[in-house]
């Protein structure tokens, strides 16, 4: 009954606060229709610009003009003096939250000439999204829940003149007028699956940005056909050679008597259809000449080296260019091991060329002595090339087994200890091979010549210096130190997956484009069954110290009894990440999703010791495999006064046996238990091997942080495993 009273209450206020809004946006449509008189928006004393990109404002006979001299997007922004549409503006155009308004236009421009009104929605802190609007049509827009103020500003594309007769931005009080409500594609995504992105790229890339979002590929012939029928949210160029399987070739970079008209085309389509367009140029700064003329027509530039950002500025003739590193992509480039163990070498998987500049060759020929003296092997790449210039020297002849296709490298990057790199360019700082992020990806330690790139990206994670003394020492270090090598194992699996996949760069990417789409990562709930305040405190405790953040914590009471006060600490400890909850009630839960509200969920024991990398490393292989459960099939116990690992061959491998307290499960796997049963399966560690019967898939990450049966241990013990 008094449940019954209070939501009635609730609705009363609710609906009351509707009324006061729908009088509120009534009584203001009424006494200020217009959010921007006409006289005001047609003043092109009222519109700032760029003056020096080819945009230029004038009024005609009590009309506002826009004359574009560019072939490219130019902006111009209504009172507020800068283009910059992340920042607040100073100038508030205010509005109420969910507000409706009508823009219509009449107005006249050039053929080939696009404009579209920017209507850019603020909340009281941040951008919250942009809207482009035709000036064809009458338009309705309805803003934000979070919305509070507007700015405007037109986006003109192509060369010609725009004359806006009559600017219509008005307050709709009534819905039901409501016609067309106004939505910008891109912004609707919310996941980069969704995210549909028309391409050129050759084979590397093609296979690295296919698993992340729909990638629609064309020809030169049929380009049209097909993104008319599958309209992408932007198209991405690169500095391809072959694009596409070769439909492209020869088609993007500048050749001697070679058309690029079908490219052309494709820009001008894209522009008239306000289609964002993105160039990449993968091969800089080495071919930087031979990509500029192409990508300086594009709206947006990356390269892979920043040195050449302030270049592409002055021949692109605007400012967005940005640096885009090569990155890795987690369902290939991953510590899953192969089926043969890994060798204590170092492989080099590359080309030499005996006719580029000496210096490089010397650097080269440095690495490769330095690596024999540990063990070295070399996947040629230019292995059934007869021609002299693309031998490896005799010296290193016997150290070469063949060569590695793309889909074998695998075999390079996981199938040795340890990895060089050998950079072409030293003094870039962005620029430096796609090897080095897939080698750390897959938990090789990387051996590298000096790159600025990697100095300033990776630091230490990488093993590099200008001096052969030093790298030697650095290798010998590794080589008689278990530890100190699955340290810079982790690290550098963490680094990557963390900063430096290829989700992370389409991330960077939309950002650009004023897109919010963050990489989000698996949640896991930490579930303790607690019988007193101080074990409670505990599992806050172990569950703080985890350094992975997308975590919650449940916790479970025992008894009701053990607790002189059970108000207190339902009221006291309960947050917005911490959970509790009587035991012998859930009983009635078998959706442990819905629940715990998390992706995966894990039982912390109180007897062992969870290391701070605990959590993180398993989440870590929920992004790389697919598997149910994920644990620690190796892991360290004390044997007399040492730390023995158990089962030392079961890492980075599925499996068949995983154990729940040092494991993550998927919370919408199916144990046919209620949670209650469930938990108290979990207490007592009963091993998970039986799922396995039922499709269960079982895979285990490294031995450390972790140690079972750890309470009579000190830190001394702890922090042997806690890298």
């Amino acid at each position: 009954m008094e449940i019954t009273k209070e939501d009635n209450i609730k609705k009363q206020i609710t609906s009351f606060y509707k009324q006061l809004n729908t009088f509120q946006a009534e009584l203001i449509s009424d006494i200020q229709p217009k959010l921007v008189s006409d006289t005001d928006f047609c003043n092109d004393k009222n519109w700032w610009y760029v003056k020096q990109e080819g945009l230029h404002a004038y009024t005609l006979e009590g009309d506002l003009c826009f004359a574009n001299a560019d072939d490219r997007s130019n902006y111009a922004s209504f009172i507020e003096p800068n283009v910059a549409f992340s920042r607040l503006p100073k100038h508030m155009i205010q509005v109420l939250p969910e507000e409706t308004i009508a823009i219509h236009f009449q107005a006249e421009y050039s053929e080939g000439l696009s404009v579209k009104l920017a209507i850019i929605e603020y909340s009281k802190s941040e951008k919250e999204k942009t809207t482009l609007v035709s000036l064809e049509k009458e338009q309705y827009l309805t803003v934000g829940k979070n919305t509070k103020y507007l700015r405007f500003a037109f986006k003109i594309t192509g060369k010609g003149i725009v004359r806006v007769k009559q600017a219509v931005i008005e307050r709709v009080f009534e819905k039901k007028q409501v016609k067309e409500i106004i939505v910008n594609p891109i912004e609707q995504i919310k996941t980069f699956r969704e995210l549909k992105v028309a391409c050129i790229f050759d084979e590397f890339t093609m296979m690295n940005f296919q698993k992340e979002v729909e990638l629609i590929t064309f020809t030169p012939e049929n380009w049209q056909t097909v993104l008319s029928e599958n309209t992408p949210h932007f198209l991405f160029v690169e500095s391809a050679w072959h694009g596409n399987a070769g439909a492209w070739e020869y088609q993007i970079g500048k050749y001697a008597n070679v058309s690029r008209e079908s490219l052309f085309a494709l820009l001008k389509w894209c522009r008239e259809r306000e289609i964002p367009t993105v160039f990449w140029n993968k091969e800089d700064p080495i071919h930087y000449d031979k990509f500029i003329d192409t990508a300086k027509r594009f709206d947006y530039i990356y390269t892979t080296d920043a040195n050449k950002i302030p270049d592409y500025k002055k021949q692109a003739k605007h400012e967005k260019v940005f640096a885009l590193p090569f990155a890795a992509e987690p369902s290939q480039h991953n510590p899953i091991q192969l089926a043969k163990a890994r060798e204590n070498k170092i492989c080099f998987a590359g080309s030499y060329y005996a006719n580029r500049h000496l210096e490089r060759r010397q650097i080269m020929d440095t690495m490769l002595e330095i690596c024999q003296e540990f063990g070295l092997v070399i996947y040629d790449r230019n292995f059934e090339r007869p021609e002299p210039e693309f031998r490896f020297p005799e010296k290193f002849h016997k150290n070469v087994v063949g060569s590695l296709s793309y889909d074998e490298i695998d075999k390079a990057y996981k199938g040795y200890r340890f990895m060089l790199n050998v950079n072409s360019v030293v003094h870039s700082p962005t620029m430096f091979s796609r090897r080095v992020f897939e080698g750390l990806a897959s938990g090789t330690p990387v051996l590298s010549s000096y790159s600025e790139g990697i100095e300033r990206m990776f630091g230490n994670l990488v093993m590099i210096s200008e001096k052969p003394d030093e790298l030697r020492a650095q290798m010998r270090a590794l080589l008689k130190d278990e530890t100190a090598y699955f340290r810079k194992s982790l690290e550098g699996i963490r680094e990557i997956y963390g900063k430096h996949t290829y989700k992370h760069r389409l991330n960077y990417l939309l950002g650009n484009m004023g897109v919010h789409l963050p990489v989000s990562t698996n949640s896991v709930c930490v579930m303790a069954i607690v019988r007193s305040e101080d074990e409670i405190k505990k599992a806050i405790a172990m569950f703080e110290k985890q350094s992975y953040q997308n975590k919650k914590l449940a916790l479970f009471i025992q008894s009701v009894e053990d607790f002189s006060n059970i108000n207190f600490i339902f009221n006291h400890y309960k947050t917005e990440r911490v959970s509790c909850y009587l035991l012998s009630y859930m009983e009635n839960y078998t959706d442990y999703k819905k629940l715990l509200g998390t992706d995966f969920m894990t039982l912390f024991n109180k007897e062992h010791f969870y290391g701070r990398y605990y959590l993180e490393d398993l989440m870590l292989a929920s992004v790389y495999t697919d598997a149910d459960f994920i644990g620690k099939a190796t892991c360290f116990q004390t044997v007399g006064k040492k730390l023995v690992p158990e089962k030392n061959d079961l890492e980075y491998l599925f499996v068949n046996e995983l154990f729940p307290s040092r494991s993550v499960v998927r919370t919408d796997y199916r144990f046919h238990k209620n949670m209650k049963k469930l938990l108290e399966s979990f207490a007592k560690d009963e091993t998970l091997a039986v799922y396995g019967r039922f499709g269960a898939k079982m895979f285990s990450i490294n031995r450390f942080n972790f140690i079972e049966k750890a309470t009579s241990l000190d830190e001394k013990w702890f922090n042997q495993v806690e890298i």
